[in-house]
């Protein structure tokens, strides 16, 4: 029964049920007539709750795909994309978030406008619009559906092709975005967000413990974490070295760009990104505000380890597999690793995930 294709969408449609039933009933009565209500959650939005819905939208598919994808082939180096992710919060927290708030704006674009003129403003709204159109919400689209897809296996299960059962994902994505942010707004976004943002830190820890462990069995271990974490470390040593030389050719990170463009993105993804941001003016102070992102700032310091471990482990554990470009690293190595009665709920807690960065897209155009 719990490995039946019924268990698996039962599962999962449970979770999701839960989670919208607990965002309803906390948005229940939420004056949402002006655009504060509906674009800022009224204001009412506490730090802890700031923290895992900012968490939620950073560590979404296009992280969880992207980042395991490119430590399949190099190894730890990976971990400054996202462990400097940091450094953006605490500035934008500390120098960003009180000059907005200050402002009073809802939209970065407002403030734009408060600074310099209409025009100006209009330029800025255009040209964040077309990026979340046409970079963003494709990438997490598309990003999303290769996990939850490789994950259940959804194309076999459903007799379809892989591209079909990618088209199905997305269809389901964008159906139920559309209805969190049309009668929600972004309190029943950040709500939804605080839930699944506890079970994927759940969720963050269990993985790597599965996949060393996975390891372990796959090199001929006696199958116990401590065996798995020798055979990760010394393997492959050349896969730990997580500082490259300040010359390195992508997929590698040289270096010298950890304190220099790298610090400049991770600023404007964390301060200058409508989605992000919107979180943090949603708070109920400047204090539960910067409460919020600073702690999201700590969290974020600890995700490569969901974010780098496993596809790292992917290489060891399976060096003849032709993984192409690394898209689909993570949901091979979780189907692999994960019991199949938790695969319902664990596609619940991805697809949350995934949901949490295409309502925040949404929301924000």
């Amino acid at each position: 029964m719990f490995s039946s294709l019924a268990w698996v969408l039962i599962s999962f449609a449970i979770c999701m049920a839960l989670v919208g039933v607990y965002s309803w009933w906390k948005t229940r009565g939420h004056d949402m007539s002006d655009p504060s209500g509906y674009f800022l959650g009224g204001n009412s939005i506490g730090g802890i709750v700031i923290c895992m819905s900012l968490v939620m939208t950073d560590l979404s598919a296009e992280q969880l795909v992207g980042n395991n994808g490119q430590s399949v082939f190099v190894g730890m180096g990976v971990w400054v994309s996202q462990g400097t992710f940091w450094t953006g919060l605490v500035i934008t927290a500390l120098f960003i978030l009180p000059a907005l708030i200050k402002a009073g704006v809802i939209t970065l674009p407002q403030f734009f406008e408060s600074r310099f003129d209409k025009a100006t403003r209009a330029i800025i709204a255009i040209i964040m619009i077309l990026s979340y159109i046409i970079v963003f919400l494709p990438t997490a689209f598309y990003a999303g559906s290769q996990i939850f897809v490789n994950l259940l296996h959804l194309d076999k299960r459903l007799g379809v092709s892989f591209n079909t059962a990618i088209i199905i994902v997305i269809a389901l994505l964008a159906i139920l975005s559309l209805c969190y942010v049309m009668f929600g707004g972004l309190r029943a976004v950040a709500m939804s967000d605080s839930v699944f943002g506890w079970a994927m830190m759940a969720v963050g820890i269990v993985i790597p413990i599965t996949a060393i462990i996975f390891l372990s069995n796959q090199l001929g271990g006696d199958g116990t974490f401590l065996d798995g974490l020798d055979k990760f470390v010394n393997t492959r040593p050349e896969m730990m070295n997580a500082i490259n030389e300040w010359n390195s050719n992508a997929p590698w990170w040289p270096w010298p760009v950890i304190i220099t463009g790298l610090v400049i993105n991770n600023i404007y993804f964390a301060g200058a990104n409508q989605s992000i941001i919107q979180r943090a003016l949603a708070g109920k102070s400047l204090a539960q505000a910067q409460k919020g992102v600073m702690l999201a700032g700590l969290v974020d310091f600890f995700t490569p380890i969901f974010l780098v471990i496993p596809g790292i482990v992917a290489a060891l554990a399976m060096p003849g597999m032709d993984w192409g470009n690394g898209d689909t690293v993570f949901g091979t190595i979780c189907g692999a690793t994960l019991p199949t009665w938790f695969m319902g709920i664990f596609g619940a807690i991805i697809f949350g995930a995934i949901l949490s960065t295409v309502n925040g897209l949404v929301n924000s155009i």
